[in-house]
C-alpha cells in the first residue's frame, strides 16, 4: 500500500492546486462526520488501510470478505476502547453488532433498509457452508445460539422485518436482523474463500454480488453518513456531468503531498506534514459511485483507485473518498 506514508519520499514534487481559485468556501457547511474511529494516527491509518485494501479487490467475493474482515477489526478496537467486555472466543458476532447498532443513527438505519440491494437480499436465501456451520457450533457463537441449527429462520425473520419497514414500521429491529444476517453470511463467505470446496454456482455468484453491495453501502454509511457522498477530486473531474447537477464544491485540506506521475498526479497521506489545499465534491444521495469509477478510468485509465482518506472541511475532520494511483510506492 502506498497511500499512507509516515516519511515523505525524496523527490516527490508537490503540485500547486491553482484550480482552487474559483471554489467557494462555505462558512456553515452542515455535513455528517464519520462514526467512531480509533484515536491517533496509527489507529486511524490502520483502520482505513483495512477498508482500502478491500476496495482494491476486483473480485466481488473477495471484496465482500475483506470488507467484512475490516469491520471485524474495527469492532475489536471499538470493543476494547469502550470496555464492553466482548473478549474471548465466540464473541465476534456480538462485537460486530454492537459497532453498527450503537453507531448508526435511526435515520441511517432506515435509509439502509430501504436500499434496493437490501430489498433484493430478501429474495436471495443465504448460501450456507455446512463446514462453517459446524465450526460456529463448535466455537459456541452465543449470539446465534438459536440460529445455528436453522440459519434460514433468521432469513425468514429478516424478510418479514423488511416488509414492515416498507410499510412505514420502525427500522431498529429490522436493522438488527440485517446485521446478524450479514455476520452469518460474512463468516460463511470468509471461510469459503479461505478453504474453497467448489466453484461458485450462478446462484452463489448472484448472492455474492448482492451481499457485497450491501456491505459496501454499510461501509459508505459508516464513514460518510447517509446524506451525501464526499469525493476529493482533481481538476479534470470538476464539473464533469457524471457528478450530477446537485454537486457542491467546497474548499478542503488534506495532510500529505501531491506528486507527479507522468502526466497525472498522485497523493500520499501523511498526518505529520502540512495540509494541502484541495476540493471536495459533495454529492447528495442517491448516487452510484461506480459511475464515477468508470468515468475516472475513461479519463485517466485504470490506474486510479477509490480510497478512504481523512480530510478537513471548515475545520471539521471527516472521511472522504479520493482517487489515488494504486501503483504508488
Amino acid at each position: 500500500m502506498g497511500f499512507f506514508k509516515k516519511k515523505r519520499s525524496k523527490g516527490g514534487k508537490v503540485i500547486e492546486e491553482r484550480y482552487l481559485s474559483d471554489i467557494v468556501t462555505l462558512s456553515s457547511l452542515e455535513l455528517p462526520g464519520h462514526h467512531w474511529l480509533p484515536e491517533g494516527e496509527e489507529g486511524l491509518v490502520s483502520t482505513l488501510e483495512h477498508f482500502n485494501r478491500a476496495l482494491l479487490e476486483e473480485d466481488p467475493a473477495r471484496r465482500l470478505a475483506k470488507i467484512f474482515s475490516a469491520f471485524l477489526a474495527l469492532a475489536r478496537r471499538y470493543d476494547l476502547y469502550h470496555g464492553l467486555g466482548n473478549e474471548g472466543v465466540g464473541h465476534g458476532g456480538q462485537r460486530f453488532i454492537e459497532l453498527l447498532v450503537r453507531n448508526l443513527s435511526s435515520s441511517e438505519k432506515r435509509s439502509l433498509m430501504q436500499l434496493d440491494c437490501v430489498q433484493e437480499l430478501t429474495g436471495i436465501p443465504p448460501i450456507v457452508d455446512e463446514a462453517e456451520r459446524g465450526r460456529q457450533r463448535d466455537l459456541g457463537e452465543q449470539v446465534f445460539r438459536d440460529l445455528r441449527d436453522n440459519p434460514y429462520r433468521l432469513f425468514n425473520d429478516f424478510k418479514g422485518a423488511c416488509r414492515s419497514v416498507r410499510d412505514g414500521g420502525d427500522a431498529e429491529q429490522p436493522f438488527g436482523l440485517l446485521v446478524k444476517l450479514l455476520y452469518l453470511v460474512g463468516k460463511n463467505r470468509a471461510h469459503h474463500l479461505n478453504a474453497p470446496f467448489r466453484e461458485e454456482t450462478e446462484e452463489q455468484a448472484r448472492s455474492t454480488q448482492v451481499i457485497e453491495a450491501v456491505f459496501e453501502n454499510l461501509m459508505d454509511y459508516y464513514f460518510l453518513g447517509s446524506g451525501s457522498y464526499r469525493i476529493i477530486i482533481y481538476s479534470f473531474l470538476k464539473e464533469d456531468p457524471v457528478l450530477g447537477n446537485d454537486v457542491t464544491y467546497v474548499r478542503a485540506e488534506v495532510n500529505g503531498y501531491f506528486y507527479e506521475v507522468g502526466a497525472d498526479r498522485n497523493f500520499v497521506y501523511d498526518r505529520e506534514l502540512e495540509s494541502q489545499a484541495t476540493m471536495v465534491a459533495i454529492i447528495p444521495r442517491p448516487f452510484d459511485m461506480s459511475r464515477c469509477d468508470l468515468r475516472i478510468a475513461e479519463l485517466r485509465g485504470t490506474g486510479y483507485k477509490r480510497q478512504l482518506m481523512p480530510v478537513s472541511v471548515n475545520g471539521v475532520e471527516m472521511i472522504a473518498y479520493m482517487y489515488v494511483i494504486a501503483e504508488a510506492g
